[in-house]
């Protein structure tokens, strides 16, 4: 499984927080005025940010190893951001994840 952002899935993007890109008024700065439609942008065109979380991660892989391990008992190993994931999954205490 790749992480939240890489090869085909949907890349967490903020357009409105790259201040350059947008035009800000104070150039590299944001202004007070700014902050509000910044702030909200991430959820707007998103949705729901829960989806991008580490619990999301962790429940998504534990239907990806339902789903496709017939059963079979799989070991799961992650590194850096992974391992930190696969420690979610195992708080989760998933039916499914002994």
């Amino acid at each position: 499984m790749d992480h939240g952002g890489t090869g085909r899935s949907t890349r967490l993007d903020c357009v409105a927080a790259q201040a350059t890109r947008t035009g800000s008024p104070l150039g590299d700065g944001i202004a007070i005025s700014e902050v509000s439609e910044r702030t909200n942008a991430p959820e707007n065109e998103y949705g729901d940010l829960a989806l991008f979380s580490m619990t999301s991660a962790a429940t998504d892989l534990s239907a990806f190893i339902s789903d496709y391990s017939n059963g079979a008992s799989t070991i799961v190993y992650g590194a850096t951001y992974g391992a930190a994931v696969v420690e979610r999954l195992i708080h989760l205490a998933l039916p499914t994840v002994t």
